[in-house]
């Protein structure tokens, strides 16, 4: 049984408490954008409920499906939240990464590595990763840099070069395990 509690700008102990099972719970938790939303957002949301929630607007559009809904960046702009599903992942692009690394003799120019990876991943990539983005870089190649960079920094070990020169990629040895004990 979970405990939500409500926001109404009071203090955070005046706040009513309902009681939802762990069922509801994990419905909320898929509906929810993660690090943004709480509870409160999504029933918001959900039910067409507009104003603040928290510090968060909701969007006044209320019978729009949540696939169309805009939400506010920091630039005023609104922009469509991306479904799961619609772009490819982010984790699908490791091992062809490394594989375009590995095929380049273990490091390459950052160009040269995602027009590879864009090579390998040709039949895995769809129309909305193809689309270009605001800044005009094309989403899968900014999705593949956004990869590499998890890859360098945030996997520990890290299975591409954190220490590479700039515009240079790199692969570890952990990367080539990785790469022998997952790869296709």
């Amino acid at each position: 049984m979970w405990l939500v509690h409500s926001f109404h700008g009071r203090k955070v102990g005046n706040m009513p408490t309902i009681r939802i099972d762990d069922e509801v719970f994990a419905v909320l938790q898929k509906r929810a954008e993660a690090f943004v939303d709480s509870p409160n957002d999504v029933l918001r949301r959900d039910y067409g409920l507009n104003g603040h929630a928290g510090s968060r607007v909701i969007p006044d559009v209320p019978d729009a499906p949540s696939s169309e809904r805009r939400m506010p960046t920091p630039m005023g702009r609104k922009v469509r939240r991306i479904l799961r599903g619609e772009k490819t992942p982010q984790g699908a692009y490791v091992i062809p990464i490394l594989r375009a690394l590995v095929e380049a003799g273990g490091k390459g120019r950052t160009a040269d590595i995602v027009d590879r990876v864009g090579e390998i991943m040709n039949g895995q990539l769809n129309d909305y990763d193809r689309k270009t983005l605001s800044a005009g870089e094309i989403r899968w190649r900014n999705t593949a840099m956004w990869c590499r960079n998890t890859m360098a920094n945030k996997e520990n070990p890290p299975l591409v070069n954190p220490s590479a020169p700039h515009g240079l990629w790199e692969i570890t040895e952990d990367g080539r395990e990785h790469l022998k004990s997952n790869g296709r």
